[in-house]
């Protein structure tokens, strides 16, 4: 520059001469001279940046300061870097967008996270919610492993309707929070992976087992029946849902979804695994109504299609029938593979529907014949 004196000087010293008279916008046309002469003058460029900003030319100072924070950031000046491009925030906040701050970001690296968050706010606050996305996904790229900050350009993704980025992001923070142990943020994902990202099979099922073991188990009920609308035919989601319907005192729901998972066995497997399911429902609620239905049940699974449904443990009171005259009762062994039928005296079949009655304190199980 030194070479170029002779002609620099005179112009600097009008634009002096203009700035101290007040004429601002004289004084910026002769410091963009000088910027223009020698592009690394950074006095220069700072002058005419002020003088640009006092004649009311708030973008063009803008794009003068952000010139110069790179300048700055080039020669290892950050925090002067930082100073200049957050006064340009201040001028005019829609000049500092991803095409003028990326460069700043790739020599400032880590240094620039304050600034991107800084500009990605401004942007939310005045309704640019594109450019906070661009500015967010430039803070997500230098600092990658922030699940915070993966997580709010997330919400903006869905916030902009940008569905599938949106799922990308959340599974990526879903699994960091899963390998950190953070249950209830990771709640919160898969919640918000469900609601927006429609039939999801995964975040239902780690859903469910989350609410299982946290013993909220409404919560898990109401996930097991979103599960089994999608998968009618999974064993364990109905076998799941009809244990949680008793642990909640929902007896009859229960038990309805336990004949329907019972139907289901019988149809894919063996009679053993009918009756491993019956000792499994056994545990889910002591009341004595709820064991009877369940004996009732195991009865009916040997020919299933045929009877009707178990009717309601609470079901409407009926008057009891007369005792039956006293008759010594025959003990019939049954092999596992004989169909299994009940006799009357007479030799005729009796009828497979059941009811199950309240008897004062405690609920009885009747063999009503059709």
């Amino acid at each position: 520059m030194g070479g170029l004196s002779f002609t620099t000087e005179p112009i600097r010293q009008r634009a002096r001469a203009l700035a101290a008279a007040g004429k601002h916008d004289a004084a910026a046309v002769e410091y963009q001279v000088l910027s223009d002469i020698d592009p690394t003058d950074i006095k220069a460029g700072m002058k005419l940046a002020h003088h640009l900003a006092q004649a009311g030319q708030g973008a063009r100072a803008a794009d003068e300061y952000l010139r110069l924070a790179l300048l700055y950031a080039r020669l290892g000046h950050e925090r002067r870097a930082m100073t200049v491009a957050l006064r340009a925030l201040h001028l005019d906040s829609s000049r500092v967008v991803l095409d003028r701050l990326a460069p700043l970001v790739v020599h400032l690296g880590a240094d620039s996270i304050a600034l991107c968050e800084r500009v990605a706010r401004t942007h939310l606050l005045t309704g640019r919610g594109e450019q906070a996305r661009d500015v967010l996904s430039v803070l997500v790229q230098v600092d990658p492993g922030s699940l915070s900050k993966r997580l709010r350009l997330a919400e903006l993704d869905l916030a902009l309707g940008r569905m599938r980025e949106a799922m990308n992001e959340l599974r990526i923070v879903a699994d960091g929070l899963r390998a950190h142990g953070r249950t209830a943020e990771l709640i919160r994902v898969l919640e918000m992976m469900h609601t927006h990202g429609g039939a999801d099979e995964a975040a239902l099922r780690e859903l469910t087992m989350i609410y299982l073991r946290c013993g909220q188990l409404r919560r898990a009920r109401a996930k097991l029946t979103a599960l089994h609308h999608m998968k009618p035919d999974d064993r364990l989601t109905l076998e799941r849902l009809a244990r949680v319907q008793a642990r909640l005192g929902c007896l009859n729901l229960s038990l309805d979804t336990l004949e329907t998972l019972l139907r289901l066995v019988a149809a894919q497997c063996d009679r053993r695994e009918v009756r491993a399911v019956l000792q499994r429902a056994e545990s889910w609620s002591s009341e004595h109504a709820y064991q009877q239905a369940i004996d009732s049940l195991g009865l009916l699974s040997w020919s299933f299609g045929k009877e009707r449904k178990v009717p309601d443990i609470v079901a409407k009171r009926r008057p009891p029938r007369p005792p039956a005259p006293a008759a010594a009762p025959e003990i019939i062994v049954l092999d596992e593979t004989t169909e299994l039928e009940f006799l009357t005296d007479d030799g005729l079949p009796l009828g497979s529907g059941v009811v199950v009655q309240d008897s004062g304190s405690e609920a009885s199980a009747e063999l009503v014949a059709k």
